[in-house]
């Protein structure tokens, strides 16, 4: 695999002819994502089916041997075919997925671990699932991490039946899959995401609250982010109060015992309107001037009438 990845994109179109032994670390039924490993590293390889949607039997801890050719890539080299000469594989046995390189969520902007299979911990921020047109295929994308930084994990699920844990949100896990890339027509990375499939890359370590809109106590606005000697239990919070404002597709502006928040929504499609009365939880992190709450939830409790806002003098305004 190494000898592939240092070819250039010139010499990658040439279609060297290529053989390769290793193991599945990733394949997605039905979509063209199919990723293997040997001792020096990982790569994508074609699908080698004539049909797209691809349903060949490549589980993850298959030990293969591919045959095809190199090909370019828009980002990063990798075993193809073409019209002449197709891609062929054969089963050589089963084993044990390689060790995963172990990475922290702010290490992964960093194009080199392109394709290969890594592992990484955080806490689960928001869940958001995607079903395919006229198909029972759906794509569930989470988001994990911290307050500083969050990459998005997703799986694919062929027939729409596959459940996560329960008590998902805010839980703390592990996630071991494959490191993808999505990048711009001048072969640049643009963004990341790990590909994982759930019967074998997911591993809880602390579960999410029951029910974080109810299950949580009510913290203060005016105690987010203050010194506790003590760690929570939950990396969320629920707080309560009054929407006093929003910006469409951002999120909403809280007011509660004369002190107000920002907050910004995990469903940017979701906004409640001033007046409001909500229950919120969302994960505390650093604004520019005050604690903010990061990919909330939310659910409006009641209505009431806004109190006119106080008139002060400009230089109190800041």
């Amino acid at each position: 695999v190494r000898e592939i990845q240092q070819l250039s994109p010139a010499e990658a179109e040439r279609g060297y002819p290529v053989k390769l032994k290793g193991t599945v670390i990733y394949h997605a039924p039905g979509v063209s994502y199919r990723f293997l490993q040997d001792d020096t590293g990982g790569t994508y390889f074609s699908n080698p089916n004539t049909d797209p949607l691809d349903l060949s039997p490549l589980e993850p801890g298959l030990i293969i041997e591919i045959e095809g050719i190199t090909r370019a890539g828009g980002f990063a080299p990798y075993v193809g075919r073409n019209a002449n000469r197709p891609l062929v594989w054969r089963e050589l046995g089963r084993g044990p997925l390689p060790t995963p390189r172990r990475v922290s969520v702010g290490d992964l902007a960093d194009p080199r671990f392109h394709s290969e299979y890594i592992e990484l911990s955080g806490v689960v921020r928001h869940v958001e699932e995607r079903r395919f047109p006229d198909s029972t295929s759906r794509a569930v994308s989470i988001r994990v991490g911290s307050n500083t930084a969050t990459v998005t994990a997703q799986y694919f699920d062929p027939r729409g039946v596959t459940l996560l844990p329960e008590h998902f949100l805010g839980a703390r896990v592990t996630f071991r899959g494959v490191y993808g890339t999505t990048f711009n027509d001048q072969r640049q990375m643009v963004g990341f995401r790990l590909f994982f499939d759930p019967h074998h890359g997911l591993e809880v370590e602390t579960p999410g609250p029951a029910d974080p809109l109810d299950s949580l106590p009510i913290t203060p606005v005016s105690a987010l982010m203050q010194y506790q000697s003590t760690a929570r239990g939950s990396p969320m919070v629920r707080i309560a109060g009054t929407v006093t404002g929003g910006i469409a597709g951002q999120g909403f502006y809280l007011e509660s015992q004369e002190r107000g928040v920002w907050i910004e929504v995990a469903d940017p499609s979701l906004q409640p309107k001033p007046g409001e009365r909500v229950a919120v939880a969302g994960f505390p992190s650093l604004g520019a001037l005050n604690p903010i709450l990061k990919d909330a939830v939310f659910r409006v409790e009641s209505r009431a009438t806004l109190a006119p806002p106080p008139l002060i003098p400009a230089a109190q305004a800041r």
